[in-house]
């Protein structure tokens, strides 16, 4: 469970080994033995959990949610969980005054006894607290209470030791889950004081238990593949080419449709994930037959688990970039200033290792004149102590330089400065090449020769490839 500590919010807590103490947890389902607690020697400074042998499955723990920085012991909901506990019970060694000068002596070992010991359990320790104060002062009965169970009066009976079993199956302490997907448990043991009207803790210790009954639902996109975009180069149906092709061949329209055989479905290879994979389609060529000419396609692509509306240029785009532009004008703020900062501090810590350095110097002139008053201070600290701190002093500065200005004004100059760079080459770069599109996507292919046409789908993909890359 963890180390035993001395206060009851520690985690694990054992108020008095010595008078009572847990000697051994074994947890176990309807499969068997899940784990085994003991404590590492008596009295006990922690206590270990271990599993039996041949069972390599490591035993977890999860941070404790209550945010005291302590780790529980982590089990798992899957089976009915019982916990199996071995109680020890010591007697207790009577104190007595002795006579004259020799103090306080040990007398015969007394009985103990334990008067209605009760097991609490809770999801925290402000909840067991409330159970025990609260809950017991306005109903004596708190053993009717579904997370409390009343185990008896034991006592020693003149044995100079006893151990006792008891036997808990763990059930929720309470409906609704805890954050993390579990219950956080939180278990005391403590007696009743009839003198004081009250219980006082014995033991206590926290546990986890993960629930497995969850349900993770993958969303619905994930599991969708995104189609692939195709994009063709020109805004021109099958009846302009059509009609190209017929006029190319001196032949009638009606004649050459019929005879037309319709461009096939493009054939899709492996695209790569850069985005830019260039796919080949079957085309028509002049004389009414099919070739292998090939014209290059460029199709929109996306990792996994990207939007496939960030992988193209448009309003969410550009929206990023502002976003990321504005976090870049803070970042160059924020590194300016520490830069400023750090010269600054560099620069006053030589003023100050120089004034020191002047100073020793100047005593050590003075006690050339009146040894018996200043070379005690110069033997003593100016020469060993202060001449150390000095050079650490020094060393200090020429850190400052070489790990923080040299590396952060590299940063600044070569990386942080450039964005502004970059920023007006993309801006020049989209220009001229949304001025390009426009002038492509407006010309008529009716207009132009094969030829022409082949060149200008060329150069667009060119342009297009580059505008890519700069984004």
């Amino acid at each position: 469970m963890g180390a035993v500590g001395s206060r009851p919010e520690d985690g694990t807590y054992i108020r008095d080994q010595s008078r009572f103490t847990i000697l051994a947890l074994h947890i176990t389902n309807s499969r068997g033995t899940v784990l085994r607690v003991s404590p590492n020697a008596f009295p006990a400074s922690r206590y270990n959990a271990q599993r039996d042998s041949g069972d390599d499955v490591p035993v977890d723990y999860v941070q404790d949610p209550e945010g005291a920085g302590n780790f529980l012991l982590r089990l798992q909901s899957t089976d009915e969980l019982t916990f199996h506990f071995t109680f020890v019970l010591r007697q207790q060694q009577q104190q007595v005054q002795g006579n004259g000068s020799s103090g306080i002596q040990t007398g015969p070992a007394v009985d103990t006894p334990i008067a209605g010991l009760t097991y609490i359990f809770a999801s925290s320790p402000r909840e067991v607290d409330n159970l025990v104060v609260r809950e017991f002062h306005a109903n004596p009965n708190l053993h009717k209470n579904p997370n409390v169970q009343l185990l008896g009066d034991y006592s020693t009976g003149g044995s100079s030791s006893i151990q006792f079993s008891w036997s808990w199956k763990w059930r929720p302490p309470k409906t609704v889950e805890d954050r993390g997907g579990g219950w956080r448990n939180s278990c005391s043991l403590v007696e009743y004081d009839q003198r004081a009207h009250r219980l006082n803790t014995l033991a206590g210790f926290d546990f986890w238990v993960q629930s497995v009954q969850r349900s993770y639902t993958r969303s619905p996109r994930l599991d969708m593949g995104v189609p692939p975009r195709l994009r063709v180069p020109s805004a021109q149906s099958i009846e302009s080419r059509v009609s190209n092709v017929s006029d190319s061949e001196g032949e009638g329209p009606s004649s050459s449709y019929r005879d037309y055989k319709e461009p096939g479905s493009p054939l899709f290879d492996a695209i790569p994930e850069d985005g830019l994979g260039m796919v080949p389609i079957m085309t028509a060529t002049s004389n009414g037959g099919s070739s292998s000419e090939t014209v290059k396609v460029d199709v929109a692509t996306c990792k996994p688990g990207e939007d496939p509306a960030m992988n193209e240029d448009g309003p969410l785009f550009r929206a990023t970039m502002r976003s990321l532009e504005q976090k870049t004008g803070n970042m160059r703020l924020r590194m300016k200033k520490v830069l400023r900062t750090a010269e600054a501090a560099e620069i006053a810590q030589q003023t100050c290792n120089n004034a020191v350095a002047d100073f020793t110097d100047a005593l050590r002139e003075a006690g050339s004149s009146n040894a018996n008053a200043v070379r005690p201070a110069l033997e003593h600290y100016f020469e060993k102590i202060a001449k150390e701190i000095l050079q650490y002093e020094r060393q200090n500065a020429v850190n400052l330089r070489r790990m923080i200005i040299e590396p952060v004004s590299r940063l600044y100059n070569n990386e942080i400065k450039q964005a502004d760079v970059k920023k007006r080459e993309f801006d020049e770069e989209s220009k001229e090449y949304y001025a390009y599109t426009s002038k492509y996507l407006g010309q008529r292919s009716e207009s132009l020769k094969e030829k022409k046409q082949k060149q200008s789908d060329e150069k667009f993909q060119y342009k297009r490839r580059t505008f890519e890359l700069k984004r």
